[in-house]
């Protein structure tokens, strides 16, 4: 006998309670995925550093809004919701009212963090879906190898070290800050 299981739509994913849909999960094509491992504290200082980072800039010229792992609708019949570590989409892009539960749509920049339990493959798939759903950058930072990985829709990935510098191209022009300062332990440093 099989077992049929249904898939949820992203309204009906909302509404689960944090037992059954901890905060951690995505909804990958109708079915439920949780995090195999909480982060480790590097992860939750590195997005936050990125996202204040990114804020300062972008509230300053008023271009949108940086979110940090809000839930944005990628796919429809089955539903997929995404939520990257750290994201920005463009003013014009932002409904007129109140935010909505989940944006539709993939962010115009998204920032995944490794953690450890990023596996490789899955990690490049959500990569290759926020490009071929709208997405028109992605940094993939690695605080293991101190390294951030560019990703623009048809073009080669370019991975940046400490003495790069991480650019906002076309995405956020302008927006210019050095790999080093985002890996940076400034608590370790002398005053």
């Amino acid at each position: 006998m099989t077992t049929l299981q249904k898939l949820l739509t992203a309204e009906e994913y909302a509404t689960l309670p944090e037992s059954i849909a901890p905060r951690d999960s995505e909804l990958i094509r109708g079915v439920i995925c949780v995090r195999e491992a909480p982060p480790v504290p590097d992860h939750g200082w590195i997005a936050n550093k990125i996202g204040h980072l990114l804020y300062e800039f972008v509230a300053s010229r008023k271009l949108g809004v940086v979110m940090g792992d809000p839930g944005f609708v990628l796919e429809r019949d089955p539903d997929t919701v995404r939520a990257p570590d750290v994201s920005f989409v463009r003013a014009d892009r932002l409904p007129s009212e109140k935010m909505p539960t989940y944006l539709d749509g993939a962010p115009d920049l998204a920032v995944e963090v490794k953690s450890k339990s990023n596996r490789k493959r899955k990690m490049a798939e959500k990569i290759a879906q926020y490009l071929s759903t709208g997405s028109r950058l992605v940094w993939y930072v690695d605080p293991d190898r101190k390294t951030i990985t560019v990703y623009r829709p048809q073009r080669d990935p370019v991975v940046l070290n400490e003495g790069d510098h991480l650019s906002g191209y076309e995405v956020l022009p302008g927006f210019d800050c050095p790999v080093a300062e985002i890996f940076s332990r400034y608590w370790l440093t002398e005053s």
